[in-house]
């Protein structure tokens, strides 16, 4: 009976120092993924092009980062001032750790300088982020467009 206890122990301290070790990089990707997302929002609230692609990743879905970051310039050039609030809803990290899901509720108020007068949108989006380069960058964004 004591070796089977023992059996057990032992099986639960090699899984269990396993589930830890998962945990803690998820842990890891999950902080890292928030920072880069408050970074995307304060870069985008300031329309600071440059630090803003900096939290993109080459492979974004667009395929094309450059035409990214030719619009989002333009889209700036527009705006007088932006104000963006994000809320994560749900984070989802995958099994090996290298990519999260962030389920996001946002809104967004918009003053364009020809007419300075509030535009007001909402929505929905669902940000991949992963590592790239030994840094967390976002990968994709599906749902409302929440930066643009």
């Amino acid at each position: 009976m004591l070796k089977k206890y023992g059996l057990l122990m032992i099986f639960f301290l090699l899984t269990g120092s396993r589930m830890l070790g998962a945990a803690s990089v998820a842990d890891e990707l999950r902080e890292q993924s928030s920072k880069v997302l408050w970074d995307l929002t304060e870069a985008f609230q300031n329309k600071d092009a440059n630090r803003f692609m900096d939290g993109i990743s080459r492979r974004y879905q667009s395929g094309n980062p450059a035409e990214l970051e030719a619009n989002l310039q333009q889209f700036f050039l527009q705006m007088g001032r932006i104000e963006l609030n994000v809320t994560a809803d749900s984070v989802i990290c995958a099994p090996d750790g290298k990519t999260l899901a962030v389920k996001t509720h946002w809104q967004k108020r918009l003053f364009p300088k020809d007419s300075y007068q509030l535009q007001l949108f909402e929505g929905k989006t669902e940000l991949v982020f992963g590592r790239e380069d030994e840094r967390v960058k976002l990968q994709s964004a599906r749902g409302d467009v929440l930066f643009g």
